[in-house]
This record gives C-alpha cells, structure tokens and sequence, in this order.
C-alpha cells in the first residue's frame, strides 16, 4: 500500500489542528457576516454544509493511499474486519458504561458540551449535523488521528506509545472549544473520548487496516445519532 507523502502529512496536520480547530470558524463566522449583509439573509446553514464537503472533499485527495486501502479490504477481508470491529466496539461500550457510572458518581454528568451541543444542533439543524457526525467526522478524525499521527508514532515507537498519544490528543480535540470558554468541568470529559480513540487505534491495529479505524468510529457516532434521534 502507498503511503501518504510526509509533505501532505504536515498539511494535513496543520490544515486540521490550525485551521479547522482555529482558524477557519473565526474566518467562516467573517463570512456568514459579510453575506448577510450583502444579500440581507442568514445563509450560515448553507456556508457551514459547504465547508465541510469541501474541506471533506480535500482531505480525502490528500489521504488518498488511506482510503484505498479501505476500499481494498472491503473488498478482500471485510467479514474478519467485521468480527474484530464488532467484538471492540462492545468492549468500548462496556468501557464507557463504566466511565458514565465514576462520572455519575462524582460529578452527577455525562454529558459533555460537544454532546449538548450535537443535541442541540440535531433540533436546529439535523441534517448538518448528522453529516457532520456520521459522514464527515469519521473520516476526517481517523485521517488526522489514526492515520497520521497514530501510524507515525507507532511505526517508530509501537503501539502502545501511538495509541496512547493519539488517543490523548483525540481526547483533547473533543473539550478544546471548552478551554476558550473557561469550561474547565468539561475538561474531565477527554477521558470517555480518550478511551474511545484508543479503542480505535487498537481497532486498527488489529484489522491492520484503515478500515477497521474509520468502521469503528462510524458505527460509534451512527449509532449514537440514531439514539438521539429516536429519543426527540
């Protein structure tokens, strides 16, 4: 399998860590101003939906070699995929059944602001959201977590060092609107996503294939959305 290239690693790194997470909602927020001023509507639905396709659309050219190698195992070991994939992802909702039962206990919440804010925006905007959550972040998490950083490290390092750095930062991506409003309770809900991220990274590891890291996160996030969904 080809690999991506070390230049197309680093501008995904920072197109995602810098861009995505920094620059890019300060700049869309810009816009949606500006277009509401010019054309006299709120077309902010419609800019963000744009965003994400395209900023989808870019990363999957950057991870091309990745997911060709989804689309290979689809083809030629989809059923063992399965099996390992299933078998993790029961033991990462025993895990994070244990996780709610120590947060319940010391800090009566399980809910963290990423969950009440994808509650919220299933309400508002539910088809934005679930595209964001079923489509959109399953591949473009699992390129820059597991298939750049994960695999870097564990090439160099092994597993257990890339699992557990990839995992931390996964952690931190998913509380880390939560520092820029003083939400530091929030903080604390890394560790159910961390717990996550390494169950991913193990995914991987053990189907030796992308796929086995985007399933994983896929049906993690499917099956949460249709949860809320059946629970409105």
């Amino acid at each position: 399998m080809s690999e991506i290239t070390n230049k197309n690693k680093i501008l995904i790194l920072i197109q995602y860590l810098l861009g995505y997470l920094v620059v890019y909602p300060i700049l869309l927020g810009f816009l949606v101003s500006f277009v509401y001023k010019v054309v006299g509507k709120d077309l902010s639905y419609e800019i963000q939906f744009l965003f994400y396709v395209v900023f989808l659309l870019y990363f999957c050219y950057l991870c091309k070699p990745l997911l060709m190698d989804l689309f290979n195992a689809v083809k030629t070991r989809l059923l063992p995929i399965l099996k390992i994939t299933g078998k993790n992802l029961l033991i990462s909702y025993a895990l994070n059944y244990v996780i709610n039962i120590v947060l319940m206990m010391f800090i009566n919440d399980t809910s963290s602001a990423n969950q009440i804010a994808i509650e919220s925006q299933l309400i508002t905007s539910p088809i934005l959201i679930i595209f964001v959550s079923v489509v959109f972040a399953p591949l473009v998490e699992e390129f820059v977590f597991r298939g750049v950083i994960y695999k870097y490290i564990e090439e160099r390092k092994g597993f257990w060092i890339g699992a557990c750095i990839s995992s931390f930062l996964f952690g931190g991506m998913h509380v880390f609107f939560s520092i820029f409003s003083f939400n530091f309770m929030d903080l604390i809900f890394a560790f159910p996503y961390m717990v996550q991220g390494f169950m991913i990274a193990k995914n991987y590891h053990e189907t030796k294939s992308f796929l086995g890291a985007w399933l994983l996160h896929f049906l993690n996030n499917y099956i949460a959305v249709t949860i809320l969904l059946l629970l409105r």
